[in-house]
């Protein structure tokens, strides 16, 4: 157990930059111990605590290093977690679940993002720990990636979200638009896009529970509805605002109500 998950990119760094255990433990005002600096290095498991410990004891020796805690320590994720995912990537490949479900199921499984290496074929899926695991795809058979377009990267997505073009195709299209790899944080519901020449964000929908079931007709209706709610809402909110403004609306309303039942 002590080194199940092998030597972490830590210790490769820390020799590669010449700190020693004495370096960090010195440089950290949080109780960090030498045999925490020890464990961290060679495999074990520490907690997203003490994993924050040593990150910012190490960016105190290192200022000018852009790291994160995802750089220092992989870990690999529980088994339980690991066939969560299997089985979420094989219902989506199969299309019997929709993006937004497939996102729903890796969060409910403590998956808190995945980033996705397009050429090579390489997705690696991330806890909440620091914990990783790492599904290997067919590389892409692409010779070159293309020049950034956004235009092009759009117009895949929404095609992808359409269903017209599978998830291989929708890899070699943004591919061909310049991304070489996208990360999405299932916290915040994100896609980043990076490529050479820009980057592109965009939100994920969330699940909604019964939605994927509904037929194109049932979808409209529910469209509907809601914009109804919404229209209502609207509604109810300016007669508050006229209320508030007046202080009689109400008044008047109602004895003009009253006088017209009189009357009949």
């Amino acid at each position: 157990m002590e080194n199940k998950n092998g030597a972490q990119p830590l210790d490769s760094l820390m020799s590669q930059l010449g700190i020693s255990n004495a370096d960090i433990v010195r440089a950290s005002t949080e109780q960090l111990t030498f045999k925490m600096v020890q464990r961290g290095r060679k495999g074990r498991r520490l907690t997203p605590n003490i994993q924050d410990k040593i990150l910012k004891a190490l960016l105190t020796v290192k200022p000018e290093l852009k790291l994160g805690r995802r750089h220092l320590f992989r870990y690999e994720l529980e088994a339980t977690v690991v066939e969560a995912i299997r089985s979420a990537l094989s219902l989506a490949q199969e299309h019997k679940i929709k993006y937004p479900q497939f996102v729903d199921l890796l969060a409910k499984a403590g998956v808190t993002r995945y980033l996705v290496e397009i050429a090579a074929g390489r997705i690696t899926f991330f806890g909440i720990g620091g914990e990783a695991y790492i599904e290997q795809g067919p590389a892409l058979g692409q010779a070159s990636i293309g020049k950034y377009d956004e235009a092009a990267l759009q117009a895949a997505i929404s095609d992808s979200q359409k269903q017209i073009i599978d998830h291989s195709d929708f890899l070699k299209r943004i591919y061909g638009a310049g991304i070489f790899e996208y990360e999405a944080n299932i916290r915040s519901l994100t896609i980043a896009y990076k490529s050479a020449g820009g980057s592109y964000k965009e939100k994920i929908p969330p699940f909604v529970p019964g939605f994927e079931k509904m037929t194109p007709n049932t979808v409209e209706e529910e469209k509907v509805a809601k914009k109804t709610v919404k229209r209502k809402s609207i509604q109810k909110k300016n007669n508050v605002k006229r209320i508030k403004k007046t202080g009689k609306f109400v008044v008047k309303h109602r004895v003009k109500k009253r006088r017209f039942m009189r009357r009949k």
